[in-house]
């Protein structure tokens, strides 16, 4: 069993609850968008894949160059606790949106916070 998280593009779902309707949705894949590409790269780059025997990734590779608009990462559980603020951090750096199913919680880029 793996530790799962899911990035989209809020280009492709602008609010919140489209965001929760994209999770949930399976809509024909697509080619990646720059800011996904770049935040999977990243990914890529900082934790070589599963070829590597310390690889955290339960699933390799983590994209295509085309994809559903909601990519799904999967992390061994062990690695998790160490990678989660890191990912977090890439994916609002990329202008991503992280969703934790375990905790139903979504982590906006700065750009789609509330502003008070």
């Amino acid at each position: 069993m793996s530790f799962d998280l899911m990035l989209v593009d809020p280009d492709t779902a602008p609010t919140s609850e489209q965001i929760y309707q994209r999770l949930d949705s399976d809509e024909p894949e697509a080619l990646l968008s720059n800011r996904m590409r770049a935040a999977i790269d990243e990914c890529a780059s900082r934790w070589p894949g599963s070829d590597q025997a310390d690889s955290p990734w339960a699933s390799w590779p983590l994209a295509d160059e085309t994809g559903p608009s909601v990519i799904e990462i999967n992390i061994q559980h062990e690695f998790a606790d160490d990678m989660v603020p890191t990912l977090i951090e890439i994916a609002g750096r990329h202008g991503i949106v992280l969703y934790d199913p375990q905790q139903d919680e979504l982590h906006l880029p700065a750009r789609l916070l509330p502003r008070d």
